[in-house]
């Protein structure tokens, strides 16, 4: 019997504290290449990245054995690092806080 493969696919927003316009296009732009790149070589698969100059949404690909508040973690901290300052925060679903009420969607895969 084949084995199946699972997948939780979460949609992470990161805010720009106080709504600040700080991520302009051409930022936003070499912001999200580099962001894709860098949690790739960390194990973390972005499969969508978009939004506008305060926010930014997106679609992680976690594998069951990665840990979700970890990965939020280190998004907002790698986040943190390329913009150089404490401008980022995670919004949650249930209450501001760092890394809660984010939304996932289990997905099993067939073998073909």
């Amino acid at each position: 019997m084949e084995q199946q493969t699972i997948y939780l696919f979460v949609h992470v927003i990161l805010e720009v504290e106080d709504h600040k316009p700080l991520l302009k296009n051409v930022l936003r732009v070499v912001y999200f290449s580099w962001l894709k790149k860098t949690m790739a070589e960390k194990g973390v698969r972005l499969q969508a990245i978009g939004g506008g100059e305060d926010h930014v949404h997106l679609l992680v690909q976690l594998h069951p054995a990665q840990n979700l508040m970890q990965v939020v973690r280190q998004l907002k901290d790698e986040s943190l690092s390329f913009i150089g300052s404490n401008h980022f925060s995670a919004l949650a679903n249930e209450g501001r806080t760092d890394v809660a009420g984010v939304e996932m969607l289990y997905v099993v895969l067939e073998p073909s």
